[in-house]
Parts: C-alpha cells; sequence; structure tokens
C-alpha cells in the first residue's frame, strides 16, 4: 500500500569488521572478548540483549512540519529559547509562519520561513522570562511549548508540544550549580533492567531512590527507555546519561573512521532524543574505556574520545560533559570522572583513616594519566564525580573480617553486604568531608530491596542525609580520666542556606558528664567542623557512656545521632619485677651488668626464691 514500514532483522555480528570465529564461544560471556579491533558501533554493556533499545514510533506528518525543538532555558539570563526546526518534504516552495508559545508563561516572537522543496532550517526564537517557576529535584515544576507554523497561502498547519523544565545546570571552577545554587550529587547508578519496566515501577524506583537522600542516577551503558527521563522529569531527579560504550577498550576500531561516525551519530541522536529533559544534566560519553585499557602505555582511543567530546558539546551547548572513570581526556571533560581510586579493602584494611586520601598524590595508571608520572591528584580546577568506588566483588569471607572480624564466617552474603555497607558510610563521610561534587557507590540495587532491610541502601541513606554532622572519630574505648576529642564535620547540602545548632551531650550512669553547644552558618553545599572535647568519668569497671548529638534548624530537630563508648578504669602498673638469673657460664650475667639490669644469681633451678 501507500504507506508500509519494513523491518529488517539481520546477524547481530554484521557489526564487525571483519569475519569473526565464534565456533569456540560457548556462553555469552565469553562473546565480549572474542572480537578484538572489530567493532564499528556502539554495543552498550548489556551485550547479550541485542536489539532495539525502546519503542519505536511512526508518525504521519504533513509534508511542511515542525521537525524538531530544543528547548534552552537561562536562569542567569533570565531567558526562554526556543531552537524549532521546520522541514519542507513538499515538492514546491512552501512559506510558514512560526509561532510558539509557553501555557503560564511567555509568547515568542513569530517568525516567517521559506523553504525550498526538501529543506530544512533552523529557527531560533527568543523571549524574557524573569520570573519562571523553576524546576529542580526538590520542585519538578513542567511547562508546555507549543510550536505551530501555518502555511500563509493554504490551510495547513502542524502543531507540536515540548514539554520542558525551566532550569539551568553548569560549572564553575571545581562547583556543579543548579538554578544559581550550589549543589553536591548525591548519586546512585544501576544496569538497565532486563525487562521494559512500566510508569508505576519506574516511580516506585525512583521514590525509594530518593528516600535513601540520594537526589542523582546515572543511567547506565546504554540511553533507558524513554519513560525513566519522563518520570524522572515529573518525581524530580537529576539523571546522568551515558554512552553506549563499555569496557571494551580492544574491541573497538578507535582508527577506522567508520566507527567513529558511528559513535558520533549515537551521541548525536541521544542528544535528539533527551535534550528537553530537565532532568538531565550531564552527558557522559562513556563508561571506563582508558580505565579498562592496558597500562604504561598510552590508548588509541585517547584522542578519539577527546574529539568526539568537542562534537557532544556542539550538539548540546548547555549540558557539561564527563567521562566515566577516565578523568579529562585532552583537557576536553567539564567535570572529571574517576572510579575505584585508592586502594580499596582488603588492599587497604585501617578504616575509616584510608579513606581521607585526597590530599595525596595516588597511583594512577597510563592511559588516564598523560606522561610516565603515574599519579594523580584533584587540583579543584574543575567538578570532580567519583561514579563508582567499592564494589568489592570479594571470592570469600575473609575479605570482610576487616570490619567483622570471624563473624564474617558465619553468613558471606549477609556480612558482604554488611561490610559494603560499613565501608561506604566511611568512605561517604570522606568524600562529603574532601568537598567531592559528586559520590556514587557501586551500587546500593545489588544490596537487596531499596529499603532499609538493604544494608546497602540503609548506609547511603545515612551517609547522603542533606543536613548532617558526622564524626571524624570512630574509635569507642577509653580510660577513665582520658581527654575524649570529637571532631564534628557539619553538612548543609540543601537548597537554601541554613542557621544550624549543633548540641551534644555525654552521660554516664544516668549522670551527665559533658554537654555543649555550637552555631552553624552554611550556604549551600557548604560544611565546616567543630571541635568538642570531655574528660572521661572515674569508673571502678568496664562502664557505658552514652554520647549524643543533634543539629536543629529553625528550632527544628533536622539531624539526631548516637554512639555508645566504653569507659574502664585506669589501670596501675604492678612493681617491677625481679629478676632471677640462673647462668652457668656467666655470659648472660656480663650482658645485664653491661645494660644495667638488676639481677639476683640463682644456683640452681631447684630452689626459687618468692620474690624472684
Amino acid at each position: 500500500g501507500q504507506n508500509e514500514l519494513l523491518v529488517g532483522v539481520h546477524d547481530w555480528t554484521g557489526l564487525f569488521s571483519k569475519q569473526v570465529d565464534l565456533s569456540q564461544v560457548t556462553e555469552w560471556h565469553q562473546v565480549r572478548g572474542t572480537p578484538k579491533d572489530a567493532l564499528l558501533s556502539v554495543i552498550g554493556g548489556l551485550f547479550s540483549l541485542y536489539g532495539i533499545w525502546d519503542d519505536v514510533t511512526l508518525v504521519a506528518l504533513p509534508a511542511v512540519h515542525v521537525a524538531d525543538v530544543f528547548v534552552q532555558t537561562s536562569v542567569r539570563k533570565k531567558t526562554l529559547t526556543a531552537l524549532v526546526t521546520v522541514r519542507n518534504e513538499d515538492t514546491t516552495q512552501r512559506t510558514v509562519r512560526l509561532e510558539s508559545r509557553v501555557q503560564d508563561g511567555p509568547e515568542l516572537p513569530a517568525k516567517q520561513v521559506t523553504l525550498e522543496p526538501g529543506a530544512s532550517e533552523t529557527v531560533e526564537v527568543s523571549a524574557a522570562w524573569p520570573n519562571p517557576k523553576l524546576w529542580s529535584h526538590e520542585t519538578p515544576h513542567l511547562y508546555e511549548l507549543k510550536s505551530q507554523i501555518s502555511d500563509l497561502k493554504s490551510q495547513m498547519r502542524d502543531e507540536t508540544s515540548t514539554r520542558f523544565g525551566f532550569r539551568e545546570f553548569w560549572c564553575e571552577g571545581p562547583s556543579f550549580f543548579l538554578n544559581g545554587t550550589r549543589i553536591i550529587l548525591r548519586a546512585t547508578s544501576t544496569w538497565p533492567t532486563g525487562q521494559p519496566a512500566n510508569r508505576e515501577q519506574i516511580i516506585g524506583t525512583y521514590r525509594a531512590i530518593k528516600a535513601a537522600n540520594t537526589i542523582a542516577h546515572r543511567l547506565h551503558t546504554q540511553p533507558w527507555q524513554k519513560l525513566w527521563y519522563e518520570v524522572a522529569d515529573e518525581v524530580g531527579l537529576l539523571i546522568v546519561v551515558e554512552g553506549a560504550v563499555w569496557c571494551d577498550h580492544n574491541a573497538y576500531r578507535w582508527g577506522d573512521q567508520a566507527f567513529l561516525d558511528n559513535y558520533a551519530t549515537h551521541l548525536r541522536r541521544t542528544v535528539g532524543n533527551l535534550k528537553n529533559h530537565p532532568s538531565v544534566v550531564m552527558w557522559s560519553l562513556e563508561n571506563e574505556i582508558l580505565h579498562c585499557a592496558p597500562g604504561g602505555k598510552e590508548s588509541p582511543a585517547k584522542d578519539p574520545l577527546a574529539n568526539l567530546g568537542k562534537l557532544m558539546k556542539s550538539y548540546d551547548p548547555t549540558r557539561p560533559i564527563t567521562y566515566e572513570a577516565d578523568l579529562d581526556p585532552r583537557g576536553v571533560a567539564d567535570v572529571v570522572g574517576l572510579h575505584y581510586p585508592h586502594p580499596e579493602y582488603p588492599r587497604v584494611n585501617q578504616y575509616p583513616n584510608v579513606c581521607y586520601w585526597m590530599d595525596e598524590e595516588i597511583l594512577m595508571k597510563r592511559p588516564l594519566v598523560d606522561g610516565e608520572h603515574e599519579k594523580w591528584k584533584w587540583d579543584r580546577q574543575k567538578p570532580l564525580y567519583i561514579g563508582e568506588f567499592l564494589w568489592v566483588p570479594s571470592a570469600d569471607p575473609s575479605w570482610h573480617t576487616i570490619f567483622f572480624g570471624d563473624e564474617a564466617y558465619t553468613d558471606y552474603n549477609l556480612y558482604k553486604r554488611r561490610a559494603k555497607a560499613m565501608s561506604w558510610k566511611m568512605q561517604i563521610e570522606a568524600y562529603r568531608f574532601h568537598g567531592v561534587n559528586g559520590i556514587c557507590p557501586w551500587t546500593m540495587f545489588e544490596g537487596g530491596r531499596l529499603d532499609e532491610t538493604n544494608p546497602m541502601y540503609l548506609a547511603q541513606k545515612q551517609g547522603y542525609e542533606p543536613i548532617a554532622a558526622f564524626l571524624r572519630e570512630y574509635d569507642r574505648n577509653f580510660y577513665a580520666g582520658a581527654k575524649v576529642r570529637r571532631t564534628f564535620v557539619v553538612h548543609n547540602d540543601v537548597m537554601s542556606p541554613s542557621a544550624l545548632t549543633l548540641r551534644w551531650s555525654a552521660t554516664c550512669d544516668g549522670q551527665s558528664v559533658a554537654k555543649g553547644d555550637a552555631p552553624a552558618q552554611l550556604g549551600p553545599a557548604e560544611r565546616t567542623t567543630v571541635a568538642v572535647e570531655f574528660t572521661s568519668p572515674s569508673v571502678s569497671k568496664r562502664t557505658a557512656l552514652s554520647f549524643e548529638w543533634t543539629l536543629e534548624r529553625g528550632g527544628q530537630r533536622v539531624f539526631a545521632e548516637s554512639q555508645t563508648y566504653w569507659i574502664h578504669p585506669t589501670p596501675t602498673l604492678a612493681a617491677r619485677p625481679s629478676i632471677g638469673l640462673y647462668d652457668a657460664d656467666g655470659r648472660t650475667a656480663k650482658l645485664f651488668e653491661a645494660q644495667g639490669v638488676k639481677f639476683t644469681r640463682l644456683a640452681s633451678l631447684a630452689e626459687v626464691p618468692s620474690a624472684v
């Protein structure tokens, strides 16, 4: 008939540049490492699920129609701009009038466009908007822009509606800003679902994420169903979009222009599909390509990745870009991406001390860093997004004895989750102390249900408290009469300034040992430290002491925590023992005398004096 949709299905190995022998492959996971320098197109990380990634829609349009709309909002300039692309697929020249308007917002200037057959033109229209309702994760207000074209000679019309949120996300020095307010991305991430999710399932997932004090979600390894972005717009969750290039450094043909063109097309179309979602705040071009490359030498992927980053910025100049795990290839990234920095447990075991590593250089292999000096330190010239840490793919319970001793052997799976959770809490506190701009342990989705029965979910929820006072010190045993010094790190990670009051108390056997309070005036994404000290009480036996602290904001308690400390009697030194020496040949006696060691000579071991 006149309208016909043809769908072709072919061998997925058609994306290889050459014949690859897969005859010895018996399981899907073996496919991943078999092609070498062969892939001509991006495939994402779920390599066993080939096929389309989302629904396909066939739309009937007039010959002259609105082909695309890119809504750009600026909080700093207080302007709304729309880039409207009009296409003429008729056989004659057409002149149309473009009108754009926002309900409860400004009307944009009308424009007249004349198009030759087969031509397209992108028209920019802009208007001042001094007082829009801003979209954020706290207030996800949405608008609709209606773009209409009408033929000046005929009755032909076409209209499209574009949903958007008025918001602006940018980098300035080492900080993120959302609508002019500094912000820390408290994030999570996971793999796409194996089966398509419906709206109710996605809403449930996002509500659980937000209940864990998490405000950002990186959609890993490929574009997800568009429904995930739509719901994020509605519930208020910041999204990091990742290109469909995952870890396969040796499989892709980095020196082949056909692959690079396909990669660029993928990025351009990703922007085209998702650019009007206010929830999307950052583009990640890939995941761990340089991180997984052979060490000790440069990678053929580095320059192409840098060039693709420049292209990505031309596709969308309104959002920052990053490279997951791969730092800042050739200085092109807006955001430094980092995965699994510094040795993690069990390679290091002095937790939480080892979490505070960021003031020193750490080992970082080439090709992640340039040159032979394989060291790296965050210079704070750009924001830092630590997109994965403490995955801990353990093989046996011994790893988790660092935190739980021999208990870890009683239930491997439970203590694996509990140990990861404990290390996460400590590391999140350290990264927040150091001012890291984006924090994302990998991943609470692997710990069980997204609720407090999942130790990793609970640790992330506790570590991500937006207004919080964390203690640097984790020691809990003290002698009577000792000076106990505590350091609070107070955070304000909400979108407005906070006048906070820290209150603390130490109580033992129902009696107050010490207490105090301190003010903390903090702007958004600011932190401060408060040091306190008290003397532990006198006790005759091991005795519990309750140390409690709270934060108040505007007279309301917004944070509370407590710890149990143990106070021990001060030990007394025993009298110096008397040394008895039986030394038949006298050589040991000479050594003792030379060192000034007093001793009693014993003529025999048969009768040892009681004083010895």
